[in-house]
């Protein structure tokens, strides 16, 4: 368990464990982890800031509290085997250049609470995809997402799938975003409820849905 920054100079060895992050609320702190391969990470408080190196994790990420904030780096989640997982109960920040590249048939679920910001800036967007140009994964939202100026890639048939409760920040709607390399059959976006209240208006622009 780690209550403060985490770098990593040499070689970690996580066995089938899991690194568990776990400072103090509202702590600011930086996790570099070097060129080791991860089992699982966990994160329960503090707020932390990829650096340096990007991040690969074998099986799972709980973002259960707290943030990650990930900004000119990336994030490999998944091996392309089994059932692999980033669950975000707090919030997943991808910035200028951030990415989040996605194993083969891996899951990333928004829970009732949490937050996903997909938020960059012209030409420096915030980036989801997958690790190859042959895999899919699942992107579901139960809770709360943000995004402009983003592109998102390779989904599976489900598309982004905004589930039954389900919320777009306001300001952060979606707008100017980019989709691409779809799964044949399927959809971009699946919106399973009414975004937005019966006397307000949800209006998202520039969002380009490309071929195939």
């Amino acid at each position: 368990t780690v209550g403060g920054n985490f770098t990593n100079n040499g070689t970690f060895m996580p066995q089938t464990r899991t690194l568990i992050f776990s400072a103090t609320p509202g702590s600011a702190h930086t996790f570099n982890p070097g060129r080791s391969t991860y089992n699982n990470v966990q994160f329960k408080s503090g707020n932390y800031s990829l650096t340096d190196n990007e991040l690969y994790i074998s099986h799972n990420i709980e973002l259960d509290g707290g943030s990650l904030t990930v900004g000119d780096n990336a994030i490999n989640l998944g091996d392309g085997t089994g059932v692999d997982n980033l669950n975000i109960a707090g919030t997943l920040y991808l910035v200028d250049d951030g990415k989040l590249k996605m194993g083969n048939n891996a899951y990333i679920n928004v829970k009732s609470g949490g937050l996903i910001s997909l938020v960059g800036s012209e030409n420096h967007e915030a980036i989801v995809t997958s690790q190859k140009t042959t895999g899919t994964y699942s992107f579901t939202v139960d809770g709360e997402i943000a995004a402009r100026y983003y592109k998102i890639e390779r989904l599976n048939a489900d598309g982004l799938h905004l589930k039954s409760g389900s919320t777009i920040n306001a300001a952060d709607n979606l707008s100017n975003g980019q989709y691409s390399s779809g799964t044949a059959g399927g959809c971009y976006m699946w919106l399973e409820n009414n975004l937005a209240a019966a006397d307000a208006e949800l209006q998202i622009s520039n969002v380009y849905f490309n071929a195939g």
